[in-house]
């Protein structure tokens, strides 16, 4: 998020402070952030007009732009180094387990690398280790995709990955996103996986109806 607002016009909440050690008060990781103006999209969804729905498109059109537009040299999640600088490291996903998760369900000794196979920058030394199959799968796709990046030269870029509408907020008054949420999943990717769960335009809802819409 520090890197979204440096160096794009993208609106996103201003991070307060943040501590990804259990090491505080609330004993787990955390970011604090300030509260953004607007509605959640999808629960105005069936409320919009199509014209509005065609500004939201607009918008989204100049964010994916906008990311797509920075060259990364290496596929990754982003963080900050002890000197604040924005740094690329451990690829984090929907099945990344935090620090009191892994005193809990984990033997005694494991850490957050150990038992996160695709946070490695070097993945293949740990997918040999028998693994939890979500971790695994984990493992394997990230391992995947840095090989087809090399096999096809493809461009790198920032992706959020989790672009529904339930992670943009609206300000029906002026028709404009006032803020683009939960980007704890986004890493640098071949641009050409930018969308990797399809959960693109997904309208944030239950349901087959919901689910078909989005196909």
């Amino acid at each position: 998020m520090t890197w979204v607002a440096n160096n794009t016009s993208i609106p996103i909440p201003v991070v307060v402070r943040y501590d990804n050690t259990p090491n505080n008060p609330t004993g787990h990781e955390y970011t604090l952030m300030s509260r953004v103006s607007g509605e959640a999209i999808s629960d105005i969804y069936p409320s919009l007009s199509p014209d509005e729905l065609g500004q939201v498109l607009d918008q989204l059109i100049d964010i994916l732009t906008e990311l797509g537009a920075h060259e990364f040299s290496a596929i990754g999640g982003l963080h900050l180094d002890k000197n604040g600088q924005v740094q690329i490291g451990r690829t984090i996903d929907e099945t990344f387990w935090q620090v009191p998760d892994i005193a809990t369900f984990w033997p005694q000794g494991e850490t957050v690398d150990s038992v996160n196979p695709a946070a490695h920058s070097l993945h293949i030394s740990t997918s040999s280790r028998a693994r939890s199959p979500r971790i695994s799968a984990s493992s394997s796709s990230t391992t995947r995709l840095r090989v087809r990046a090399e096999k096809e030269k493809a461009e790198l870029g920032l992706a959020h990955k989790d672009l529904h509408l339930a992670n943009m907020l609206h300000d029906r008054s002026t028709g404009r996103l006032t803020g683009i949420l939960d980007w704890e999943f986004s890493s640098v990717v071949p641009l050409t996986q930018w969308n990797p769960r399809r959960a693109f335009l997904w309208n944030g809802r239950d349901g087959a109806d919901a689910v078909n819409e989005k196909k």
